[in-house]
């Protein structure tokens, strides 16, 4: 197998040579070369060349085809949960998790594309200008998308950029993470099967300075990027079109004194160390009310001191290594400034090459980096607030703004914290870290812009149309 896709064809790379290792292992899981410029440029000539004759393709026939995908994805489901644990050190349970959510969200995506060409009648007879005229708004799609997704969710997040865009009507030219382009490259391998014609998915992998000048590319109309704020606004500046930016977190959640602290626990550490907490909605930050803080510190502590680290294709691991040795020495360092800083470490995780344990802080000094960045790691730490009230302003208490959880029983405090949080999201009586791939999803402040969640990612896809009719 060759590791470029373009045209519905799996093609040898031109440019730099690259090799994926297995995380865990460091296994050779394939040597290769990345695409080079010449071959970008032509898999969005080829995407440029289709994406005509795919806009005029009927609303039925579109949707067909992605409920075909949905059933070969369901039929190769532990074949492609195997291949995120191994590629991205996933732990086994939560690829399979992975790869339910990325089947759901090209099921929306079928729904969504029959109704996507649904347009909307106006009646203009409302000044004397407009007397007897009418209008007719509909979306249209963009053209062609350029798609960049990070290691963590080397399938759901490639998902949310495909799924829209061929529900939509749109070509894709998909740069998948450097670590992990084989599920990427599965699943494009997937869409061809379905039906779909060359040129509509493009798979490309290649490292950030290789697709960075296509980015300004006129033949691009539309960018979705997920992944770091430091790459994502540095993308944003160069393009010339609209760009949907889903970038990092520094997740909270408050729990007061009416919350149900066992299920609080059990969600907690859930949401901090699922994944060695390389999500971008992982809980970091945990305010209780003082009243209830050290009976959460002590179940916490007990209930982190549980988890397992172990191989991803272990059923008993709870989480895996970090996806490398560089970011398991940065999670590390920035433990280590916190505790130098005041922090105390009621549970420390030793670290071997790129394996780090869970770790737990509290007393964290508010300027080091673990309290202000996103730390993408098993680390999280706790902190007690006076009331409901301090908690929402400790939330908030941050340049980062993409989702937050409330563990409450009072629906008036609920609705005031969604009132005053500039967050993307805020989760009711549970942890950041739930996302259901239907709803709008992103974030405000440095944490991005733009939406994805099927159909509204497909709204930023495309764009609208007013026809002015004549006056009757």
């Amino acid at each position: 197998m060759s590791y470029i896709w373009i045209d519905n064809q799996s093609v040898t790379g031109t440019g730099e040579p690259y090799q994926v290792r297995a995380p865990w292992s460091g296994e050779l899981l394939v040597d290769f070369n990345q695409a080079s410029s010449t071959q970008i440029d032509a898999a969005i000539a080829s995407s440029e060349r289709a994406f005509p004759g795919y806009a005029q393709t009927p609303l039925y026939q579109r949707c067909d085809w992605l409920l075909k995908l949905v059933e070969l994805l369901a039929n190769a489901s532990e074949e492609l949960a195997k291949l995120i644990a191994q590629e991205a050190a996933k732990p086994i349970r939560d690829a399979r998790g992975e790869v339910f959510r990325a089947i759901a969200t090209f099921r929306l995506a079928a729904e969504e594309t029959v109704r996507s060409g649904d347009g909307e009648y106006l009646n203009l007879d409302r000044t004397a200008a407009a007397h007897g005229r009418s209008a007719i708004v509909k979306h249209f799609p963009r053209g062609v998308i350029l798609g960049i997704t990070p290691f963590n969710f080397p399938l759901n997040l490639v998902a949310h950029k495909v799924a829209p865009a061929l529900a939509a009507g749109c070509t894709i030219v998909l740069k998948p993470a450097p670590q992990t382009p084989l599920t990427a490259l599965r699943l494009a391998e997937l869409v061809a099967k379905a039906g779909f014609p060359p040129g509509v998915l493009q798979v490309i992998p290649c490292d950030g300075k290789t697709i960075e000048p296509f980015v300004s590319d006129p033949r691009i109309k539309f960018v979705s990027f997920t992944g770091s704020a430091l790459v994502g606004w540095k993308l944003r500046k160069l393009a010339d079109v609209p760009v949907a930016l889903e970038l990092g977190g520094n997740g909270a959640v408050l729990i007061d004194e009416t919350a149900d602290l066992e299920f609080a626990v059990k969600r907690c550490l859930i949401g901090a160390y699922s994944y060695a907490g390389q999500v971008c909605i992982s809980v970091q930050r945990i305010f209780v009310v003082e009243t209830r803080y050290q009976e959460f510190i002590k179940r916490f502590k007990d209930a982190v001191n549980t988890l397992q680290l172990g191989n991803p294709l272990d059923e008993r691991s709870d989480f895996a290594c970090l996806i490398s040795e560089a970011a398991a020495i940065r999670v590390e360092e920035w433990i280590a400034e916190a505790k130098a800083g005041g922090a105390s470490i009621l549970v420390r995780g030793n670290r071997v090459g790129n394996r780090l344990g869970q770790s737990l802080l509290i007393d964290v000094p508010h300027n080091c980096r673990l309290a202000q960045e996103e730390v993408f790691g098993p680390v999280c730490w706790v902190a007690p607030v006076s009331d409901w009230k301090a908690g929402i302003n400790a939330i908030e208490d941050s340049k980062y703004g993409l989702q937050a959880g409330y563990f409450t029983t009072d629906l008036k405090r609920v609705l005031a914290a969604f009132e005053q949080l500039h967050v993307g999201g805020l989760i009711a009586g549970d942890i950041p870290t739930f996302r259901e791939d239907s709803y709008p999803y992103g974030g405000v402040k440095l944490s991005g812009s733009g939406r994805e969640g099927v159909r509204f990612a497909m709204q930023e896809m495309m764009e609208l149309r007013t026809l002015v009719l004549p006056a009757q």
